[in-house]
């Protein structure tokens, strides 16, 4: 979309589809500049004029720091993003010059966010007094005095992040103090009224429920809009960067507090997932693993099967683990098919919690012989546990009750094992756990079987 007729803008893009320039023609006439390093936004400037000659304000962002400068004044730190919520300088919030034997004292917003990332309420302890206009009542006057907790900011969405007005004037709610990383966790675009959520790839326009741009990945999704938003169910997906909605999405958090996707394996029918704590780099690259057409897997460097899987484990030298595991093939004659299988494992060495994970199965057979009942049965590994990160890897094999005195084959009599085993499948899986221990690691004896197996998948064939 070039030019928004509702909002009187017009929009220019550079090579990757990102707006660099916004015009706003009437109203809020103005401009405003975007400057990128690849795909990161690094600098935004709002001009007072559409010709873009009166700089009236910069945002420069430096990690999980925006820094702005009004026109007249020098930069200075708007707030530096945690996990939690941000830190703000305290002479701001206060209303206070910056002490000069002190410096700047940082004050802390902590702020609580639902399921999609939407930023629901913020709040800081001892919080001044304000009046009507949200000036702080000075000592001396009526109502001086501090609050121990204070919510200083609410936001209430349509499905599609429209924000609903507050019913009433909030004294604590001053305009300069609001954060603007609202819907999704998303950067809302609010000067001259522009009024649109940045998700990095593109822009989006909660008025419309739709983006201002084709998605990248459009190609992978035919049948769907290139402008829709998470397959038109907002309240169950969300778009981290603007590309795909996430169907099975790993988060973690990023240093500003926002949701951020670990790994995702997009598929057409299984919607779960994971949310943690884990602080994930500025740098980090999101994993993508795409399930929604298995037919596209045709190369040996991509898994035969997947699981998604939900445990509960507990060992001090010994113990035992109990795990669910959705099985899907995904190379192979049965390709499409999937089965709910019930696993017991016997463990040995230290480890306690409740872990979510994905698992990735390379046939060790002829990949015709590969299928679902090659998938359970008796499995060994290695897991181990890192903070919140689970990891293992694992190898299955299949069972052969024989004589331990007679082999058939030969016609000879022998002492040997009563039970043959042969590898059928590698593997490992990564996932989020939480439970009483920082770190674990254990070995494991599995042995599993179905409770509940298709008729036919739900990829298509």
């Amino acid at each position: 979309m070039t030019v928004e007729d509702n909002k009187d803008i017009d929009i220019t893009y550079n090579y990757l589809n990102m707006p660099v320039s916004i015009v706003r023609n009437t109203g809020s006439t103005g401009l405003i500049k975007h400057y990128y390093a690849g795909a990161n936004k690094v600098r935004m400037e709002v001009y007072s004029d559409a010709a873009g000659s009166t700089l009236q304000k910069t945002y420069d962002y430096l990690g999980s720091s925006v820094y702005i400068k009004e026109a007249a004044e020098d930069a200075e730190m708007e707030f530096m993003g945690m996990p939690e919520g941000r830190v703000l300088f305290a002479r701001k919030v206060l209303c206070e010059a910056e002490d000069p034997e002190r410096g700047n004292i940082f004050k802390y917003e902590y702020q609580l966010r639902d399921h999609l990332g939407n930023l629901r309420v913020s709040c800081r302890c001892h919080e001044p007094n304000r009046d009507e206009t949200g000036h702080v009542i000075a000592e001396g006057e009526t109502g001086h005095g501090f609050i121990d907790v204070a919510a200083v900011q609410f936001a209430d969405y349509d499905p599609w992040g429209l924000s609903f007005e507050s019913p009433t004037v909030r004294p604590s709610e001053v305009e300069n103090l609001q954060h603007r990383y609202l819907y999704n966790g998303k950067e809302k675009l609010q000067d001259l009224e522009v009024n649109l959520y940045e998700y990095g790839f593109r822009s989006y326009d909660p008025l419309t429920a739709r983006w201002t741009s084709v998605d990248p990945l459009t190609e992978h999704m035919p049948s769907w809009s290139a402008y829709k938003i998470s397959f038109n169910n907002a309240l169950k997906y969300k778009d981290d960067f603007g590309l795909s909605p996430s169907d099975i999405v790993f988060n973690g958090v990023d240093c500003m507090g926002n949701s951020v996707g670990l790994a995702r394996v997009v598929t057409d029918k299984v919607n779960v997932e994971y949310n943690s704590d884990i602080l994930v780099s500025p740098n980090f690259e999101n994993q993508t693993i795409d399930l929604s057409n298995a037919e596209s897997f045709v190369d040996s460097e991509t898994p035969d099967a997947f699981s998604i899987n939900l445990s509960g484990e507990a060992a001090y030298r010994l113990g035992v683990q109990g795990e669910l595991s959705l099985i899907g093939m995904v190379k192979g004659p049965e390709v499409g098919e999937w089965g709910l299988a019930l696993a017991v494992n016997g463990l040995t060495g230290i480890d306690a919690g409740i872990t979510g994970s994905v698992s990735f199965y390379y046939s060790s057979i002829p990949i015709i012989d590969f299928g679902l009942n090659q998938i359970v049965g008796a499995e060994i590994g290695v897991q181990a546990d890192l903070s919140s990160v689970a990891s293992r890897t694992f190898t299955g094999f299949n069972t052969i009750m024989r004589n331990p005195f007679y082999d058939s084959n030969s016609g000879s009599w022998t002492i040997r094992s009563p039970i043959q085993l042969t590898e059928v499948y590698t593997g490992f899986s990564s996932g989020i756990t939480r439970g009483a221990l920082k770190a674990g690691v254990s070995a494991y004896l599995s042995y599993s079987e179905y409770i509940y197996k298709s008729k036919k998948g739900w990829f298509p064939k």
